[in-house]
């Protein structure tokens, strides 16, 4: 690590989990380590390599790595996934910030409810159905802007599978998406959803905290 911040004109930060499994808890003192070694910030998942992603996060555990530097920021990571989960990472942990993966994935608005509970104590309402779907068109449309059509399809039907989570419509609808093959066949898509997605408006919406997350599976289940 010190070789890599002595190579580069650019901050250089280390993400780590809290050990090896809960007897070999390294995470605070290698903490010290990369902060000698001077690495501008840290990002700590809150469980072993042993847990994988199953189990719940180690408050405490992260708590000891935020103690053990004194000058650079420790981003808390793992089970955020609403604005409960952030007060409660932050309060208990005394993070600088925090450090989202999956529940942004599969809740990628929850930035914009940061923001506003952040500047106004309220984190505002939860978007419409609809207004989802339209973030999945925008999605993919700057996918189109930053490079092709194909680059675009290719790299949306990784996220497919997320929309289809939060917007569920259905298998055939699904199968289509993780298949997506042009815009105009993700635009007759979006048409075919509208209509459902219009009439479950009108009831309550069940919060993305409630939608379960896949575990990853095969090599990275245990990164």
């Amino acid at each position: 690590v010190r070789a890599v911040v002595e190579a580069v004109s650019i901050p250089v930060t280390v993400k780590m989990r809290l050990g090896w499994d809960s007897s070999q808890i390294t995470a605070p003192e290698l903490a010290r380590e990369f902060e000698q070694a001077g690495v501008a910030g840290l990002t700590i998942h809150g469980r072993t390599r042993e847990q994988g992603f199953s189990g719940s996060i180690d408050i405490d555990g992260i708590r000891r790595v935020v103690a053990a530097v004194k000058r650079i920021p420790v981003l808390g990571n793992g089970d955020v996934r609403n604005i409960a989960d952030a007060a409660h990472m932050l309060r208990e942990t005394g993070c600088a910030g925090l450090a989202l993966g999956r529940g942004a994935l599969l809740n990628p608005w929850i930035f914009h409810h940061f923001h506003l509970w952040d500047t106004t104590g309220d984190p505002g309402t939860p978007p419409t159905y609809v207004c989802r779907l339209e973030f999945m068109r925008a999605h993919f449309t700057q996918l189109l802007r930053l490079r092709d059509e194909r680059f675009a399809c290719l790299t949306f039907r990784k996220m497919a599978a997320w929309y289809c989570k939060m917007l569920r419509p259905g298998r055939e609808i699904q199968q289509e998406m993780v298949m997506l093959q042009s815009t105009a066949h993700l635009d007759a898509l979006a048409d075919r959803m509208r209509p459902a997605l219009e009439l479950r408006d009108s009831h309550p919406w069940h919060e993305a905290d409630e939608l379960p997350i896949n575990l990853p599976t095969g090599p990275i289940a245990h990164w």
